[in-house]
């Protein structure tokens, strides 16, 4: 989902070495401000395998957009 101040996005993806497993990414990327190249990103990323656990980030965002 993308609209002019906020970005949802998904996926999955797999991850090789120590820890081997399947990656699903949800994420959100929210521009708060009358300008939109500058915000703020969150994303949880679960990680199912030989051992499971949650990585999560969060931000800060500039877009260099003209």
């Amino acid at each position: 989902m993308k609209k002019e101040s906020v970005e949802i996005y998904g996926g999955f993806g797999g991850r090789v070495g120590d820890i081997d497993g399947l990656v699903i990414p949800i994420g959100l990327n929210a521009f708060p401000f009358a300008r939109k190249d500058f915000g703020f990103h969150f994303e949880l990323a679960p990680l199912v395998g030989d051992f499971d656990y949650l990585r999560g980030t969060f931000g800060i965002r500039y877009r260099f957009i003209d």
